[in-house]
């Protein structure tokens, strides 16, 4: 983006408290992907997959100070010299920021490892994990900026 004049931040929050991270929505919307997957699917997965992912995806500890996320979107969007990646929290920073000292295959490969490693969360062999990164991106030109 940059030969049209645009910066690009990408945002990368950890777990923040909000009515998306809320334990009772988190199991509404698992249990919502479940019934709508086919009955293959969830032979291949087994029930008890469900209630592992459930059970991982609320135990998780979660920040209250969303103002974070707020500041650090702020920085971006006025800043005369933004960074090209906010870790919001300090489980991302804890967590994340040595991704991006490694080329993405090695991250990947990593990433993949732990997901096949850990029983709860490993899906069935003839399963690919998907990929999935939460995050979102500031873009600024020089009289605009943009929450992606």
């Amino acid at each position: 983006m940059h030969p049209w004049g645009i910066k690009v931040s990408i945002m990368e929050p950890g777990g923040f408290q909000t009515q998306i991270t809320e334990p009772r929505a988190i199991k509404r919307r698992m249990r919502q992907g479940w019934d709508d997957l086919s009955e293959e699917l969830k032979k291949e997965y087994g029930k008890d997959y469900l209630e592992k992912g459930i059970k991982l995806f609320t135990f998780y500890p979660l920040s209250s100070r969303t103002y974070q996320v707020v500041d650090a979107v702020v920085d971006a969007l006025t800043s005369q010299s933004p960074r090209d990646r906010y870790l919001v929290g300090f489980d991302a920073r804890f967590f994340f920021a040595w991704m991006f000292w490694l080329p993405a295959v090695v991250v990947d490969f990593i990433m993949t490892s732990l997901i096949q490693w850990n029983p709860a969360i490993r899906p069935p062999r003839l399963i690919r994990p998907p990929r999935c990164y939460d995050h979102f991106v500031v873009a600024r030109t020089k009289t605009h900026s943009f929450l992606i």
